[in-house]
C-alpha cells in the first residue's frame, strides 16, 4: 500500500447523456425547488403548530388550576369544620 491508496478520492464526473452540464444544472435547480417548496410548507404549518401548542398550554394550566382550587376548598372546608367542633367544645352550653 502507498500513501496515495490513503488519499481520500475525488469524485469522478462522468458525462451525463443527453445534456452535459445543463442537465446537471437543471437537476440542482428542481432539487431546489423541491426544497423551497418544502420550507413554504413547513413555515405554513408553524403557525399550526403554535396555536396547537399555546391551546394545549392553556387546557394543562386550566387543568392545574381547577385541581389546585378543589384542594383549596376542601382545605378550607375542613378548617371551617374544624372551627366550628372547637367553637362548640369551647362555649358554655346555653
Amino acid at each position: 500500500m502507498t500513501a496515495s491508496d490513503h488519499a481520500p478520492q475525488r469524485p469522478q464526473r462522468f458525462p451525463l447523456p443527453g445534456g452535459g452540464r445543463e442537465a446537471e444544472l437543471g437537476g440542482v435547480e428542481s432539487r431546489l425547488r423541491a426544497l423551497e417548496d418544502r420550507m413554504t410548507h413547513l413555515e405554513a404549518n408553524q403557525n399550526q403548530v403554535i396555536v396547537e401548542a399555546r391551546s394545549a398550554a392553556s387546557a394543562a394550566s386550566s387543568t392545574v388550576a381547577g385541581v389546585l382550587i378543589s384542594d383549596l376548598v376542601t382545605r378550607l372546608t375542613r378548617l371551617e369544620i374544624s372551627a366550628e367542633t372547637l367553637e362548640k367544645r369551647l362555649l358554655p352550653p346555653e
